[in-house]
């Protein structure tokens, strides 16, 4: 009987196969789609003569872990397992399908979500990379109090970074932790991913002269806001986002 999981890296409808949450948003095997073992963890490999150990339980314990993080950093059940197959997505995974015996080099920057929410494709990414390419995941909520650490820390060395922005680099201690993580992925040669927080807002189209000056102060104040999320950044830092990182110039 063919392993299952020697086929999760192939491209699949469906960027979770085999995999569900259950009424406690807790993540398990969906058997159904599961031919062989069941993951009941020791099976003879016949192509090296020995035995091999299911992986399975291992990756679902990684994603109950990250699962975990979403609930103690939002306070809520992880709501976006439905949107597990947009583009933005199956372009992650088909780089980790393509990539996944080689050197991945970079991630990729984008802007996806709403304002200070939570970003349902960079949990979704975590939950993807761990389960279909057995890769360690880290994710950071930057500019969200967190009691979970900024950098890996022990034997959880990842294969990517994954970083949401729910606070704009002009803040300084959110520049400094952003700038701590592209140089920590620059010295560990590991991608990062990024979903911006971009606060563009539509400004008025008058003149501040023309308004009193309440209005005057507060338009510059927006103006002043509105500079793209990424112009905050050092030279040196957005040097070094480029060896981790993609297409983040239009933020700049």
């Amino acid at each position: 009987m063919k392993c299952f999981m020697t086929d999760l890296h192939r491209n699949f409808s469906d960027n979770l196969v085999g995999l569900r949450l259950n009424s406690d948003g807790k993540a398990e095997l969906w058997e159904d789609d599961i031919p062989c073992c069941h993951k009941k963890e020791l099976r003879t490999a016949f192509n090296v003569r020995g035995i091999s150990v299911c992986d399975l339980s291992s990756r679902i314990k990684q994603i109950n872990s990250i699962l975990d993080q979403f609930e103690a950093t939002w306070e809520m059940k992880f709501p976006f397992y439905s949107e597990r197959n947009n583009k933005l997505l199956k372009i992650f995974t088909k780089n980790l399908r393509e990539k996944n015996d080689k050197h991945l080099y970079k991630g990729f920057a984008f802007n996806s979500k709403l304002d200070k929410q939570a970003s349902p494709n960079i949990w979704l990414m975590a939950i993807i990379g761990i389960w279909r390419f057995g890769c360690r995941a880290h994710v950071v909520t930057l500019g969200k109090k967190s009691a979970y650490p900024l950098l890996p820390t022990g034997d959880s060395f990842p294969k990517f970074m994954l970083v949401e922005q729910v606070a704009s680099l002009r803040v300084p201690h959110v520049a400094y932790d952003f700038s701590v993580l592209v140089n920590w992925c620059e010295g560990a040669m590991i991608p990062l991913w990024f979903d911006v927080f971009n606060e563009n807002k539509t400004l008025s189209t008058k003149d501040p002269r023309s308004l009193n000056t309440k209005k005057s102060y507060e338009l510059r104040l927006a103006k002043y806001k509105n500079l793209p999320p990424l112009s905050w950044m050092e030279p040196d830092s957005l040097s070094r986002l480029k060896s981790v990182c993609s297409n983040f110039s239009q933020y700049c």
